[in-house]
């Protein structure tokens, strides 16, 4: 074999390996199949991207996968459904409507963004959660007409003032948006968080 393939394949059976003892490390116990495949999936996601982009020495997170898998209370699934007080919104435009009801809400809800899965492939979304852990998703409710009646989530709660900071800084709603648009600064420095996991602060701003 060629030094070069040789090299290759070795590569990927690390990555494998690493993808897949951490995805069991964060669903042990866990027997929804779905829900298993799910973060194996961000997990390996995670390490062949790590491992095919440049090096980022000194960073806090090498992309935004190992930054929600690792500040993530764990993936879950919830129901497409929305409490009586709260109405659907406005379908793909799941940053700014979260974002908004974070402060028309403040008692109520908790802006959580990160990646969800509802039908193919996981994707970068954003949506709430009460006081009681329970999520609602006020983007994506209208689904259940064309898929499953659920959603798989894992995602990095975020205080409203670190939102409204994060947001002046970028101008987008979308906290790891903005960051793309604006050098990274989360994968380099990283998050405080509160005693709850919610981050509260950008490590530089802190």
């Amino acid at each position: 074999m060629r030094p070069q393939i040789k090299d290759g394949v070795e590569r990927l059976a690390a990555q494998v390996v690493t993808a897949s003892r951490r995805a069991s490390e964060l669903t042990e116990g866990d027997d929804d199949e779905d829900l298993v495949s799910f973060v194996s999936y961000l997990s390996t996601t995670c390490e062949w991207m790590a491992s095919n982009g440049r090096e980022l020495k000194g960073w806090a997170y090498r992309n935004y996968y190992d930054l929600v898998l690792d500040l993530s209370a764990g993936a879950r699934r919830a129901p497409l459904v929305l409490p009586e007080w709260l109405e659907p919104m406005e379908p793909q435009q799941c940053f700014a409507n979260c974002y908004a009801l974070a402060f028309e809400l403040p008692d109520e809800v908790t802006y959580v963004e990160g990646y969800a899965l509802h039908s193919l492939i996981p994707v970068h979304h954003a949506w709430l959660e009460l006081a009681d852990g329970t999520i609602v998703d006020p983007t994506w409710v209208n689904l259940i007409d064309d898929g499953p009646d659920s959603a798989l989530y894992m995602g990095v709660r975020i205080h409203r003032r670190l939102l409204l900071r994060l947001s002046e800084l970028t101008h987008y709603a979308s906290v790891i948006g903005g960051d793309v648009e604006t050098g990274h600064r989360l994968l380099q420095h990283g998050f405080e968080v509160d005693a709850t996991g919610a981050a509260i602060s950008r490590k530089d701003l802190a």
